[in-house]
């Protein structure tokens, strides 16, 4: 069975926040910030990624423990392109898992440790087109805003969030520059 109603909404939106999952619709309102929410646990999950909260990811979710990050707990920022989701370490310890997709396989989004280096609050003109409120980390490469996060890799070699996610980024201060970037 599938949440429908606000309170059963409500139930699984606290449930994926529980577990460190970025959940920015209104409590019992499944929008598209809910449907992230769900894509980000079924592709950390190694279930089917559509966003939808059926039984398998349900009963999923029922048994999960909280997103664990690979490289520890200070403060930092993890791309996981297997699974196509971003780990956000805070200073606190707090950890966010945010929907994500990477690079095509044409243009993968390169492996390795880096910064954040520059960034820009607001449009940024690229080579592919306009970038929302990005945050660079390595050459022409950044975590930014823009449709569609999809459930395979797909852009040109950005880090691409659900504009809600980046707005995050920004109004929380995780992600100045000078913050460690590992892309695995």
């Amino acid at each position: 069975m599938v949440p429908d109603t606000p309170e059963e909404i409500g139930a699984l939106q606290y449930e994926l926040a529980a577990r460190g999952f970025a959940v920015t619709d209104p409590a019992g309102e499944y929008g598209p910030g809910t449907r992230h929410a769900v894509m980000a646990f079924q592709k950390l999950h190694g279930l089917a990624r559509d966003g939808v909260a059926g039984p398998q990811t349900l009963g999923a979710l029922a048994s999960a423990g909280a997103v664990e990050p690979r490289l520890g707990r200070h403060p930092h920022i993890e791309v996981d392109l297997a699974a196509q989701v971003v780990i956000v370490v805070e200073a606190a310890g707090n950890v966010t898992a945010l929907d994500a997709t990477s690079g095509a396989a044409a243009t993968a989004t390169p492996q390795g440790s880096y910064r954040i280096f520059r960034q820009v609050d607001g449009w940024d003109p690229g080579p592919w087109g306009p970038l929302y409120r990005p945050k660079y980390f390595v050459g022409g490469i950044a975590f930014h805003g823009g449709y569609p996060v999809l459930a395979s890799p797909a852009s040109h070699g950005c880090v691409r969030l659900p504009d809600a996610s980046v707005d995050w980024l920004w109004s929380s201060g995780v992600a100045t520059v000078g913050t460690p970037v590992d892309v695995y």
